[in-house]
């Protein structure tokens, strides 16, 4: 499975919604959040439901709806009256963010599975991505990230047990980089009827394992 994902060796450095960058004028805010539209620009549905629209897009990016980014932007008006956005913004820059599902284990496949541990710095769910922001060491080799289910950890009642797990790659410790994957939970199979309780473990580099309760309903069922 070490072909799952990609996590660059260029550190990732987020700035959440409210944050600001103080060596700019004017403010530059930031969000994490979905492109809903291309049409006349583009509109982006935060993590926090708010839609962002821009009648301008950055020449060199490729604009695809549904793809998860982070946006660093201005504030041109904020238009409570408008129908379709709540803020009208300058881009200023716009980055994809990983996505990913989640990966089905089997017989085969769960050998081959490692697990070097991570550091979380939050972790929360948005319409039906499970975001992991986290910080690994490395010093020149890909590392590989992914959320595996495995019929052999089922067995606490109410529970979709699922694992967050790193494989270093047999990198060196040198360097601390962040990391930001979205893992869509779309095309799981959850049994009965939502919200479904998931318990996500993942081990740290101290070699404890923790959990993470969430509550998932999709969307279109909430």
């Amino acid at each position: 499975m070490r072909n799952l994902v990609f996590i660059g060796a260029i550190a990732l450095a987020l700035v959440f919604t409210g944050c600001l960058k103080e060596d700019n004028t004017p403010t530059q805010y930031s969000d994490i959040g979905t492109i809903v539209s291309s049409v006349s620009g583009v509109k982006i549905k935060t993590d926090n439901n708010k839609i962002l629209y821009s009648n301008y897009v950055p020449a060199s990016y490729d604009l695809v709806v549904g793809t998860r980014v982070i946006v660093y932007y201005s504030l041109v008006q904020e238009d409570p009256l408008a129908v379709s956005y709540n803020y009208l913004i300058a881009i200023n820059d716009i980055n994809n963010i990983k996505t990913k599902f989640v990966q089905i284990v089997n017989d085969v496949s769960r050998d081959t599975l490692v697990n070097n541990g991570l550091s979380l710095s939050s972790t929360w769910l948005s319409d039906n991505y499970l975001n992991v922001d986290f910080v690994f060491y490395g010093q020149s080799k890909v590392h590989f990230v992914n959320l595996v289910y495995d019929i052999l950890d089922q067995t606490e009642e109410g529970f979709v047990v699922l694992k967050l797990l790193h494989d270093s790659n047999d990198d060196s410790y040198f360097t601390q980089y962040r990391g930001l994957i979205s893992f869509d939970l779309s095309n799981f199979s959850f049994e009965g009827t939502p919200p479904h309780k998931i318990k996500m473990k993942y081990k740290t580099y101290d070699g404890i394992i923790k959990e993470i309760i969430f509550e998932y309903a999709p969307p279109s069922e909430n």
